[in-house]
C-alpha cells in the first residue's frame, strides 16, 4: 500500500547518529552557561573618577546628565542608560556542535571583550572574555570528552 523509500534505514540511523550529538550539545551548554557564570562575577563598584579623553566625551557627558541619560553616581541595573550587562548573558545553540555565549547589550564589548576593553573597565577588574575561557578551559576539555566518549561508547556497541 505504501511506496517503498530507498535508503530509509540508512537515513534512520544517520539521524540516530545525529540525534546522539545532543549528548555533546549539552555539554557545550554547560560550558557556556559556566563561562557567563565568570562573566557575571563583576567586580566591586568603582567610585574612582573617570577622566574625560576628549572634548567632545565632555560636553556629551554633561549634554546627557542635563537630559536625564546618565546619572551620577551611577548606579548598576537602575540608573537611565543601564541596559542590565549582567542579566543580558544567555546561551544561543547555533548548531549541534557550535554554541554561543552572547551579550546584546550595545556596550559589552567595551566591558568584557578582551581587544575593545574599556582602560577603566581593565583597572576596574572586569574579567575578559578571553579570561573567561581561560577559567572554563578545563570544565571545557573535561566535560567535551566525556560527552564525546559516551557518544562514541554508543557507536561501538551498535
Amino acid at each position: 500500500m505504501f511506496p517503498e523509500i530507498k535508503g530509509l534505514d540508512g537515513l534512520l540511523g544517520r539521524l540516530a547518529k545525529l540525534s546522539q550529538l545532543k549528548e555533546l550539545t549539552g555539554g557545550l551548554k554547560l560550558v557556556a552557561a559556566h563561562i557567563i557564570g565568570i562573566l557575571q562575577k563583576h567586580p566591586t563598584v568603582s567610585r574612582r573618577s573617570q577622566p574625560f579623553k576628549t572634548q567632545k566625551q565632555r560636553r556629551y557627558f554633561f549634554w546627557a546628565l542635563r537630559e536625564g541619560k546618565i546619572e551620577v553616581p551611577y548606579r548598576r541595573g537602575s540608573s537611565p542608560g543601564s541596559r542590565n550587562l549582567k542579566q543580558r548573558w544567555r546561551v544561543v545553540v547555533e548548531s549541534p556542535t557550535r554554541v554561543v555565549a552572547e551579550n546584546n547589550t550595545s556596550y559589552a564589548a567595551l566591558v568584557h571583550k578582551a581587544g575593545s576593553q574599556a582602560f577603566y573597565h581593565k583597572t576596574t577588574g572586569w574579567p575578559t572574555d578571553a579570561d573567561a575561557l581561560r577559567e572554563a578551559r578545563p570544565l571545557a576539555v573535561t566535560v567535551i570528552r566525556q560527552r564525546v566518549d559516551k557518544i562514541l561508547a554508543g557507536v561501538a556497541s551498535e
